[in-house]
C-alpha cells in the first residue's frame, strides 16, 4: 500500500487531480533555488498523532507532461520533518504553527536555497473533507484546517485537502507493479476495473 506522506501519493497535487496548473513564471525568482523552470510543492500527512511533512523542488515540464499510471511523482525531496501534534495542542497552537516550524527548519537546513515560496500544498488528512475543509474529530481540542483559507493567509496558489484514503488511492495509480506490488492471488486484470484500498 502507498504511503500517504509519499509524494506520488499526494496526485492531487502532480497530476492525478484538481490542484495541476500550467506553470506560473510570474512566481519564480530566477537566480535562487525557485529556478523558472521548477515549482516548489508541499506534501503533508496529518493525523490524530503525527504530522508528517516533505517538500519537493518539481520541474515543470515534469507536472506537464506527467500521465501519473504507474509512475513515481516527479521532484527533489529537499527536506522531511514529522511533527507530534499534542506537543501543539498543549502550547494552543495549531496546524499552520506546524508549517511555519517546518519551513524554518526547512531553510535552516538549506541555508543556499530559496524555499519560501510554496506553489502548491497537498494535505493528507484522518478525517471527512467537504469543500476543502476538514475538522479532526480525533483531537481536542478540534482543529479545522481550511484549504481555501489557507491558500490567501499562507499565500499559497494550490492548496488542495484530501482524506487520506483519497491519497493513497492515488498512490496506488502511481506504483511500478513488477517493484511495488506482491501477488497475493493471480487473476486476470481489467483495465478500467475497481482497484481497492484497504486499512484498519
Amino acid at each position: 500500500m502507498a504511503n500517504p506522506l509519499d509524494k506520488q501519493a499526494s496526485m492531487g497535487a502532480l497530476g492525478g487531480g484538481p490542484c495541476l496548473t500550467r506553470p506560473n513564471r510570474a512566481l519564480t525568482k530566477r537566480g535562487s533555488f525557485m529556478a523558472d523552470d521548477s515549482s516548489l510543492v508541499l506534501v503533508a500527512d496529518c493525523g490524530g498523532t503525527n504530522s508528517r511533512m516533505q517538500i519537493y523542488s518539481v520541474p515543470h515540464a515534469a507536472i506537464l507532461g506527467f500521465s501519473g499510471r504507474g509512475k513515481r511523482a516527479p521532484g527533489q525531496l529537499l527536506y522531511e520533518e514529522e511533527f507530534q501534534n499534542s506537543n501543539y495542542i498543549k502550547q494552543g497552537k495549531g496546524w499552520k504553527d506546524i508549517y511555519f516550524d517546518f519551513l524554518s527548519n526547512a531553510t535552516a537546513a538549506n541555508p543556499d536555497r530559496s524555499i519560501s515560496n510554496i506553489r502548491t500544498l497537498s494535505l493528507a488528512v484522518a478525517g471527512p473533507v467537504e469543500n476543502n475543509k476538514v475538522t479532526f474529530t480525533s483531537i481536542k481540542p478540534a482543529w479545522t484546517i481550511d484549504g481555501n483559507a489557507l491558500m490567501h493567509e499562507l499565500n499559497i496558489e494550490n492548496v488542495k485537502l484530501m482524506n487520506d484514503f483519497v491519497a493513497n488511492g492515488y498512490g496506488l495509480l502511481t506504483l511500478d507493479e513488477s517493484v511495488d506490488c506482491k501477488t497475493i492471488q493471480a487473476n486476470p486484470k481489467r483495465k478500467g476495473g475497481p482497484i481497492a484500498c484497504v486499512g484498519p
